[in-house]
């Protein structure tokens, strides 16, 4: 997108914000803690990152089909609900 904009409107587009969800799919919140520690530091200019954790009723842990559907379906029902696809640019699922 940014390369069919030209002038004045292709400089700003280069200087805009990346805003990135990193998702973690399980419910522990130390897993996402650890990722926010992680990741962080090391993002690179103009990308900003927000972290989800998945909803408390999800699965701690992600062992089996079963427990990354049950996942997977808590994490999008929350995703929908907070409107999160209209809000970032994008999504690292880890």
């Amino acid at each position: 997108m940014c390369r069919l904009i030209v002038g004045i409107a292709a400089a700003r587009c280069r200087m805009a914000v990346l805003n990135l969800l990193v998702i973690n799919p399980n419910s522990s919140q130390s897993i996402t803690d650890g990722l926010k520690e992680s990741l962080e530091p090391v993002a690179p200019p103009g990308i900003q990152l927000s972290f989800f954790t998945a909803p408390p009723h999800a699965p701690p842990a992600i062992n089996d089909i079963i427990t990354a559907n049950q996942t997977a379906t808590a994490c999008y029902e929350a995703l929908v609900e907070s409107k999160a696809f209209e809000k970032y640019d994008g999504f690292l699922v880890t």
